[in-house]
């Protein structure tokens, strides 16, 4: 096909037995979930974490967080920030096309 060997961001794919897979078919969504569902589902948990450890403060929660030593495990794994927020973990999924269908790529 036209698409042989092109790479694309792909959507994370998560077991049946994920804590995002679980709580989305609990909420009764008939739809699949969109590619950055589980992000924010992380997002929102480093969040919670945040809170329960230092309170709602912003400042405590921005310091407990860029903490070089800060480490969250969700359902995309390990999530570890730099100084600026930014993932240093990946968390994406790329996908190649061969032989018509979007395979996990490897380098």
């Amino acid at each position: 096909t036209a698409a042989e060997g092109t790479i694309i961001v792909g959507k994370l794919a998560l077991g049946e037995d994920s804590d995002f897979v679980k709580a989305y078919k609990a909420a009764g969504f008939s739809e699949p979930y969109e590619a950055t569902g589980p992000y924010a589902y992380d997002a929102i948990g480093i969040i919670l974490e945040a809170l329960k450890k230092v309170g709602p403060d912003r400042k405590a929660i921005v310091d407990y967080i860029a903490d070089p030593d800060f480490e969250y495990h969700g359902v995309i794994g390990l999530t570890k920030l730099d100084k600026d927020g930014q993932s240093v973990t990946g968390g994406l999924t790329l996908k190649v096309s061969r032989n018509g269908k979007w395979v996990p790529w490897s380098e």
